[in-house]
Parts: structure tokens; C-alpha cells; sequence
């Protein structure tokens, strides 16, 4: 889930699964800022959802 909040991390909650390549219609990764201390990947799937992925697991650090 992602959430747009100037003073907060867009990210709440993390995949939990792995999102298969295919599906993914695009990425952007946020880096550490003064509203979110955390590096921040967003995947937004061809079906137009966004899922975080958490850039200390392994789908995250090939992204990176």
C-alpha cells in the first residue's frame, strides 16, 4: 500500500512475495530524505497498482 504524505515515508507496508518481473510496468526508488529517513522502492504494476518493495530483500537489492 502506498500512501502520499508530505512528513511521512510513502511506504507503510512491503511486499511480502516476490513480484514477478512481467507484471511491473515501471519502478521509481526514493532515497533517504527529511520526511523519510528510509531508501524507498515503488513499483507500479501493469494493472496500475503501486507495491513497495522492500530494498533489503533480494527482488529490492537487484533493483538498486
Amino acid at each position: 500500500r502506498v500512501e502520499v504524505k508530505a512528513e511521512r515515508c510513502l511506504c507503510q507496508t512491503k511486499a511480502q512475495e516476490r513480484i514477478r518481473p512481467a507484471l511491473v510496468k515501471m519502478f521509481e526508488i526514493f532515497p533517504p530524505s527529511a520526511s523519510c529517513l528510509n531508501t524507498e522502492i515503488i513499483l507500479t504494476l501493469k494493472q496500475g497498482r503501486k507495491v513497495c518493495l522492500d530494498p533489503k530483500g533480494k527482488q529490492g537489492q537487484k533493483i538498486l
